[in-house]
C-alpha cells in the first residue's frame, strides 16, 4: 500500500436494512392519504412501479421501506423522517424534504433534481449513481454520508457539516460549498470545475485535490499560472 492509498479516507457507513420477503405494493398514494388522515406512521413495506403527485405529507415518519421505480411530483416531506429507507430507480419532481431526517437510507439510481434538503439531517446514509442536479442542501447535517458516482452538478451544500462523509468520483460542477469546510476531504476523484466558495476560498483549505483540480483553484484564488 503506498501513502496515497494510506491517507485516503476511510468512512464506515450502516447500509439500510429492510425486511426480506415483503410483497410488492402499488398503492403507496392510499397509504399516504391514511397516514396524513390519522397521523400514522408507515412501516415495513415494499412500493413498487407507483405514481405520487401533490401531496403535502409533513411529519410522517417512515421505517423500513422499500420504493422501488416509484414516481413522485410535487410532494412536500418537510420535517418527516426516514429509518431503514431505500429508494431504488426512483423519481422526485418538485419534491421538498426540508427539515427532513434520514438514518440508514440509501438512493441508487435515482433522480431528485432540484429537491428542497434544506436543514436536514443525514446518518448513515449511501448515495450512488443517482442525480442530485440542483439540489438544495443549505444548512444540512451530513454524518457518515457516502457519496459515490452521483451528478451533484449545481447543487447548493452552503453552512452544511460534513462529519465522516465521503465523496467518490461525484461531478459537484458549478455547485455551491459556502462557509462549507472541506478539511480533510479527498477531491481528486470527483469534478469540482467552477466551484463557488467565499472570498479567499477557506472551505478548501485542508482539501486533498490533484494537480488539475489546484490550477483551476488557484484562478479562482487571482493566481497566475505560468505557462
Amino acid at each position: 500500500m503506498n501513502g496515497r492509498e494510506k491517507d485516503k479516507k476511510i468512512v464506515s457507513v450502516n447500509s439500510a436494512v429492510v425486511p426480506e420477503g415483503m410483497d410488492e405494493e402499488d398503492n403507496l398514494a392510499e397509504v399516504l392519504d391514511d397516514a396524513m388522515e390519522y397521523g400514522d406512521d408507515v412501516s415495513v413495506h415494499f412500493f413498487k412501479d407507483c405514481t405520487v403527485t401533490d401531496r403535502e405529507i409533513d411529519r410522517i415518519s417512515f421505517e423500513k421501506i422499500f420504493f422501488d421505480h416509484c414516481s413522485f411530483e410535487n410532494v412536500d416531506f418537510d420535517g418527516c423522517s426516514f429509518d431503514n429507507v431505500i429508494f431504488k430507480n426512483c423519481s422526485f419532481v418538485k419534491c421538498s424534504f426540508s427539515g427532513g431526517i434520514f438514518s440508514r437510507c440509501e438512493f441508487s439510481g435515482s433522480k431528485c433534481i432540484g429537491g428542497d434538503f434544506t436543514s436536514a439531517s443525514f446518518i448513515d446514509l449511501n448515495i450512488k449513481n443517482s442525480s442530485f442536479r440542483y439540489a438544495n442542501f443549505t444548512s444540512s447535517r451530513f454524518d457518515r454520508v457516502c457519496i459515490k458516482s452521483c451528478d451533484m452538478r449545481g447543487a447548493f451544500l452552503a453552512r452544511c457539516s460534513l462529519k465522516n462523509t465521503l465523496f467518490s468520483e461525484t461531478d459537484f460542477t458549478e455547485g455551491e460549498f459556502f462557509q462549507t469546510s472541506l478539511s480533510g476531504m479527498d477531491l481528486t476523484s470527483c469534478k469540482i470545475f467552477g466551484v463557488r466558495f467565499s472570498d479567499g476560498a477557506p472551505e478548501i483549505k485542508g482539501a486533498t485535490v490533484d494537480m488539475y483540480q489546484a490550477a483551476d483553484l488557484a484562478r479562482l484564488l487571482g493566481v497566475k499560472i505560468k505557462e
